[in-house]
Formats: C-alpha cells, sequence, structure tokens
C-alpha cells in the first residue's frame, strides 16, 4: 500500500513584473526547484494550517493590506548548500499578517523570518563559483506582495495553487 504525502502552505509569490532576475538565478543554479515552484516567500507552513476552515475564514472575513518586504545579498545556508536572500528592515507587514490568519488558531504563533530561496539544499548546491556570481547579479532589494496563494504538493512533485486571497 502506497501512501501520498500531500503538503499545504500560505505562500506569497513574487510578483512577476519584480522576479525575472530572481527567477533566472533560481533557473541557472537550482532548476529542480525552479521546476517544482516559482520564486516565493512561504508564509504558513503545512503544520499551522491544520485548522484551515479557521484559517480560511481569518483570510475571507478580513481585509488585508499589500506591503513590501526589503531583502539583503544573497546568503548560503544549511552548511553553505543552500542559497537564500533574508529580509532586512522591518518584517512588521510580514508578522501582523501571519497573526491575523492564524488568530484562533495559534495564540502565540512561531516567528518566520521571511526569505526567498535562490538553491534549496535539497536538490541544488551552492559552491563558491556559483556564491560569487550570484553576489554580482544583484536580485532586486525590495519586493511587493499583493495575494496570498494556499498551495499544495503531492509526492514531491510540483506545487499547485489551489486558492488565492487577494491583499488590497
Amino acid at each position: 500500500e502506497t501512501s501520498i504525502m500531500t503538503r499545504r502552505q500560505l505562500t506569497l509569490f513574487l510578483l512577476p513584473t519584480q522576479s525575472q532576475r530572481v527567477e533566472s538565478i533560481r533557473e541557472t543554479y537550482n532548476p529542480v526547484q525552479y521546476g517544482l515552484i516559482k520564486a516565493h516567500v512561504t508564509h504558513c507552513k503545512e503544520y499551522e494550517l491544520e485548522e484551515w476552515e479557521n484559517i480560511e475564514y481569518n483570510l475571507r472575513q478580513k481585509t488585508y493590506q499589500r506591503f513590501s518586504l526589503s531583502f539583503g545579498s544573497p546568503i548560503r545556508f544549511s552548511e553553505g548548500k543552500g542559497l537564500m536572500l533574508s529580509t532586512v528592515g522591518e518584517i512588521t507587514d510580514f508578522t501582523r499578517l501571519r497573526t491575523e490568519i492564524l488568530k484562533g488558531v495559534s495564540a502565540d504563533p512561531f516567528r518566520q523570518e521571511p526569505h526567498i530561496t535562490l538553491i534549496h539544499p535539497r536538490n541544488g548546491t551552492c559552491t563558491e563559483e556559483i556564491y560569487g556570481q550570484t553576489q554580482a547579479l544583484s536580485p532586486p532589494s525590495s519586493f511587493d506582495f499583493h495575494q496570498i496563494h494556499l498551495i499544495e504538493q503531492t509526492d514531491g512533485g510540483p506545487w499547485k495553487v489551489l486558492d488565492e486571497f487577494a491583499l488590497r
């Protein structure tokens, strides 16, 4: 008997008008991850979505504001195998959105540090050479977020968008 592994997350995809440089880095240096999901910031992980009815209610009942996040230069993580853009400056709007969406589900949501993964250590490796090349590519330092997406992955395959919620 084979069991199907399904994962769901709430995600903030980069706007197509802003994602070109980031996507070209991902496509060049981590084609596997590039094929699985577009450039994004994870907003709520699967274990936070177990009470989906409450979260969906929160998402549909209230109007949430659009916001921007600022990012620094690419940094390595996971013993140097991974590469990501980490936020710099305020993440107040991101954190407030998490708190409001998880209201009634989690009294004290885990403080998520927003980031954009360029090379995922599960299916890519950042070498010294790649690290040097990506430093010179200088992706945009600020991204705007206009929607939250509910996404799902089945058995490690590509992520699919199940629903979207507008930020105004």
